[in-house]
């Protein structure tokens, strides 16, 4: 029998006692005999309840680990590009075939960077909600046309590409 099953023949035997003349000692008495089921239905779906809680504890602290490790990997990565990039500019070598790699330095289009959004032109802004921000993609498109945009310069980074 399932919880509900259980719970609904005790509140029916409950409210037969209690409409019957019964004394109270005697509804308490035969009330606490019958319980049994009910009593062990509930503490089964307590331990159940207890495991599953402990289940996902013991899932979040493994998701903790492995965004952990994650993080971890890809700051290793990065410092192995940083060293890659590093050794290729040092060698002045652009290009490095490597078996199934080929290994490049590359120069990214010119990024816009802002140095002070305070002073950046208002015809340079868009609004976001609560707050303004630089329109980089606007201020690009000034520089590259020759006009100045203040507390703006456009930077091309050089990223090491593997394919």
């Amino acid at each position: 029998m399932n919880l509900y099953e259980i719970a609904a023949e005790y509140r029916a035997l409950a409210d037969n006692l209690i409409a019957s003349d019964l004394p109270v000692e005697v509804i308490r008495d035969t009330l606490e005999g019958e319980s049994g089921a009910l009593e062990d239905k509930v503490r089964n779906i307590a331990f159940i309840v207890r495991e599953l809680e402990a289940e996902a504890e013991s899932a979040k602290a493994e998701a903790k680990r492995i965004a952990e490790l994650a993080a971890s990997r890809s700051r290793a990565a990065a410092r192995l590009l940083d060293w890659l990039q590093y050794g290729l500019t040092t060698a002045q070598v652009q290009e490095v075939k490597a078996g199934v790699f080929t290994v490049a330095l590359k120069t990214n289009p010119p990024s816009v960077v802002v140095d002070d959004a305070a002073i950046v032109p208002l015809d340079f802004m868009r609004i976001v909600p609560e707050s303004r921000e630089p329109n980089k993609a606007g201020i690009a498109k000034a520089i590259k046309a020759g006009q100045p945009v203040a507390g703006c310069h456009l930077e091309a980074k050089v990223v090491v590409t593997i394919k």
